[in-house]
């Protein structure tokens, strides 16, 4: 049986995160049972309520994608499984005006938004500043412009947190807690490079835009959380800022290293003894050196 039975049965049944902070781990209990159908593939498995079918089948294709491409590089993908959840599912669960953002539930799973809202768009829009949501012609889905927009924008940051589980799981990981995540934007864009290539230099205007609209969030490098679930306004918006900087690092990496960047960031890890040093990358990727100075030096001197 593949992974994807066993991502069934992680979201039939989820367990509460190490924290026990996360409220509503066991969504049979919030949700009653039968309130979700499961759509499984080989390798993960995508829960969602009625109507929301046909996202389902375009999640479940992307998380595919994902879990066959870290398999390559490890046989600990850590991928995620999903609950695709509609506005008046995810109130029971996540703040409401969060809905459009991916929101970490447990270790094993996520929330997603089912449906593009007005309050999604709105979401993204304050987030990313003038000029209206990014255009994905093509896209299976069906709304307006502005909302299926607003779900290809957390589908990218769902494949970024999916990114992020994998290096921990595979043991991907740097000297600090930024480096870490500085080699899970690495991994993302392989990925999207591996799938969606044509998307790399829109992907690169969204992070732009991102620094431009949150520039008043800005946090010397020194001062970098992870989001977890419970942060406020200026915590969740001080993490959306970073990440445009990490991608900002990660993307000359990609650029030099094409297909085979994760595979030559496992290469250093090794030399290292099994966590990246910041000298041995930095060696690897002299760019680094002027970006993490700018970073630190704080936001009036900032990139």
């Amino acid at each position: 049986r593949g992974l994807g039975d066993v991502y069934k049965r992680q979201l039939l049944s989820p367990s509460p995160d190490a924290s026990g902070q996360n409220p509503g781990a066991d969504l049979n209990k919030t949700f009653g049972r039968g309130a979700f159908q499961t759509l499984a593939g080989d390798h993960a498995a995508v829960r969602y309520s009625a109507g929301s079918l046909d996202r389902a089948h375009h999640l479940l294709n992307r998380l595919e994608a994902l879990s066959w491409q870290f398999g390559r590089w490890s046989d600990e993908p850590g991928l995620l499984g999903v609950y695709l959840l509609r506005p008046d599912e995810w109130g029971e669960l996540a703040p409401p005006d969060l809905y459009g953002l991916p929101m970490r539930l447990t270790p094993t799973v996520m929330l997603v938004p089912a449906v593009g809202t007005e309050s999604s768009v709105r979401l993204w829009r304050e987030w990313l500043g003038p000029g209206g949501l990014p255009t994905l012609p093509g896209t299976p889905l069906v709304g307006e412009q502005d909302e299926v927009a607003s779900l290809m924008v957390a589908d990218v940051f769902l494949q970024l947190e999916a990114a992020r589980g994998f290096v921990r799981s595979a043991g991907i990981v740097g000297e600090t807690v930024w480096m870490t995540d500085l080699l899970a934007h690495i991994v993302a864009l392989e990925v999207f490079h591996e799938f969606e290539r044509s998307r790399l230099d829109e992907l690169g205007r969204l992070f732009d835009r991102l620094d431009a609209a949150l520039a008043d969030s800005a946090l010397p490098l020194g001062q970098y959380r992870p989001w977890v679930y419970g942060a406020d306004d200026a915590q969740i918006e001080s993490w959306l800022w970073f990440q445009a900087q990490l991608a900002r690092g990660a993307r000359p990496i990609l650029d030099r290293e094409g297909r085979g960047a994760v595979k030559r960031l496992e290469k250093l890890r090794g030399k290292d003894g099994g966590v990246l040093r910041w000298q041995t990358l930095v060696e690897r990727y002299p760019h680094l050196e002027g970006w993490r100075a700018a970073l630190e030096s704080g936001p009036a001197d900032g990139p």
